[in-house]
């Protein structure tokens, strides 16, 4: 192959690795048609998860740094209707400690292998000397 056709290829693997890095997990199953319309919300449930990440030292402590008190954030609480509740819910179970670094990981190792690839094509060397 020739050097020109060889650096669009790379490039294109590079791109196509970005992408399909950067998408987002999908989980998607067969659920029957009975099924569909029978989920329910339950609030008093939904409530018991928010009130316990409530209770957590660490969440109270922001809270309070924030403003709010415990008044105004039961009375917030109260205030949601059952799909509200039931969202704030559901998004607690996907909140991570720490945020996301394995996707940052990933990504540095990327840029860092693309780098490589880019001085392997276009016969770079990094060279270190000593003063």
């Amino acid at each position: 192959m020739t050097k020109p056709l060889l650096k669009i290829i790379s490039w294109q693997l590079i791109f196509a690795l970005f992408v399909f890095g950067f998408t987002p997990d999908s989980f998607a199953g067969l659920i029957s048609s009975e099924r569909t319309g029978m989920f329910s919300i339950d609030r008093n449930m939904d409530l018991q998860k928010v009130q316990k990440v409530l209770e957590s030292k660490m969440v109270q402590n922001r809270l309070e740094n924030l403003g709010f008190s415990q008044k105004e954030i039961q009375g917030k609480l109260n205030s949601l209707d059952e799909n509200q509740m039931h969202l704030l819910a559901q998004n607690l179970d996907e909140l991570k400690v720490g945020g996301g670094g394995f996707e940052i990981v990933v990504v540095i190792l990327l840029l860092a292998i693309a780098g490589l690839l880019w001085l392997h094509i276009n016969k770079k060397t990094i060279a270190i000397q000593n003063q």
